[in-house]
């Protein structure tokens, strides 16, 4: 069955105001941390799925008007600015013009398009290209009562641990609590050293200023075409998953046992080695997230706002990955 997601209100939304305090000053604005400039320049996207009963539009909408209070960044806008005498630098220019709050209805039933496929999908997602929005959020309503709730936002404010912190607070002011912890906004804490210090070599990070050729870049084929890239998902059944765990921490380790995603990840790692037929002393490496708030000296508040997810590449050479056992790896 075809289904048809179809929007029927599109508006901004922005903080609420309270009469008795003073507006905020609409030309504030918050500079990018190097972490922040580090970023990918797109919105991740987070889907919530919610069965009935379920709160009505109208209450979803207020909530967020009060979280946009206290997490103004995702109600501004990107600028610029000269403060600090290098020339034009980014900016998230704290204006309150608001979130992109688009509600949608859908002929059909949620179990009819469960598990989504691309169409569906997009059409769940409000955010088209070109708009200056920060934030999206879109509610979409199935004739069957679920809610499904999209949110998204620009990498550039905050990271998925603080989108997290964020949908958090907004579900506090839906259920008329406070909104607590409150988010740290100070981005400061991250002005680097001066003068410069290189205390390790961030081999897989590279920053530099450079004048790129698009000529160049389109004359070059790419290695592979998009057609060549395959994207599969995968759902490990609960059993698998304590299996997976229990060879893992077949010899405890000194740290502790092992959990379930570093369980999990060695074992992906391990077959993707295997399949692809890489020779003994091949070097193979794996890309991984960190939250950094916790891993820092001092410590970062987890309500940072901001970004701080770090990449980690370990690596092996591919005969210790086949030769030892999951527990070493």
């Amino acid at each position: 069955m075809s289904s048809k997601i179809k929007q029927v209100s599109s508006k901004l939304v922005g903080p609420m105001c309270n009469g008795d305090e003073p507006k905020p000053d609409p030309n504030q604005f918050v500079s990018f941390s190097v972490f922040d400039k580090l970023a990918d320049d797109d919105h991740p996207a987070f889907l919530y799925v919610y069965k009935p009963p379920n709160p009505p539009n109208m209450l979803l909408e207020q909530g967020l008007r009060k979280a946009l209070v206290e997490y103004r960044e995702m109600a501004g806008r990107f600028s610029t600015s000269d403060q600090n005498g290098h020339g034009d630098e980014c900016v998230i220019l704290l204006n309150d013009e608001g979130v992109r709050f688009v509600e949608a209805i859908a002929d059909c039933t949620l179990s009819e398009v469960i598990p989504f496929k691309p169409d569906t999908l997009s059409s769940l997602n409000p955010r088209e290209e070109g708009q200056d929005e920060l934030a999206f959020v879109q509610l979409t309503r199935f004739s069957c009562g679920p809610l499904v709730l999209f949110f998204s936002s620009s990498h550039f404010v905050a990271d998925a641990a603080a989108v997290s912190q964020f949908v958090v607070a907004w579900s506090q002011a839906c259920r008329g609590l406070e909104i607590c912890p409150r988010p740290l906004h100070d981005r400061s804490i991250f002005v680097p050293r001066d003068p410069p210090t290189v205390a390790y070599d961030h081999k897989n990070v590279d920053v530099a200023k450079r004048v790129i050729n698009y000529q160049e870049m389109t004359d070059q084929p790419p290695p592979y075409s998009e057609d060549d890239v395959v994207y599969q998902k995968a759902h490990f059944a609960p059993e698998l998953i304590a299996k997976i765990k229990s060879k893992a921490n077949s010899s405890v380790p000194e740290r502790g046992p092992y959990s379930t995603f570093v369980s999990l990840i060695a074992h992906l790692w391990r077959t993707m080695v295997k399949v692809r037929g890489l020779t003994e002393l091949q070097i193979t490496e794996m890309k991984i997230s960190v939250n950094g708030r916790r891993r820092l000296k001092p410590c970062v508040r987890d309500e940072y706002l901001g970004n701080l997810i770090l990449s980690a590449y370990p690596q092996s050479r591919v005969k210790d990955f086949l030769d030892e056992p999951l527990s070493q790896r």
